[in-house]
């Protein structure tokens, strides 16, 4: 995990290797995920704790599969102010 000062788009696009997508969660969420939007076009591994984190977050079954690839970026706030993580919400992701 690596804790930041601030979040902005040249440090996401850094940390996730390209551009950036904005994966969605429900609107009560207090975490904003963000991946690689080539992730799967550039072959980037799968990545199995965003993946469940994802699917958790929707309380999705196991049987549905859904699969997020390469880095992903927690942050607080939602897409249109994200904002560093608060302590609560490591927490959450522990």
């Amino acid at each position: 995990m690596i804790r930041v000062e601030e979040v902005n788009l040249a440090l996401l696009q850094e940390l996730v290797g390209g551009l950036i997508e904005i994966v969605p969660l429900p609107d009560d969420a207090p975490i904003t995920t963000v991946v690689n939007e080539e992730g799967i076009i550039r072959k980037l591994p799968f990545n199995p704790i965003a993946s469940h984190f994802y699917q958790w977050t929707y309380g999705f079954p196991q049987n549905i599969k859904l699969e997020l690839f390469g880095p992903a970026v927690f942050c607080g706030g939602d897409s249109d102010q994200m904002t560093v993580l608060a302590d609560k919400n490591v927490a959450y992701l522990s």
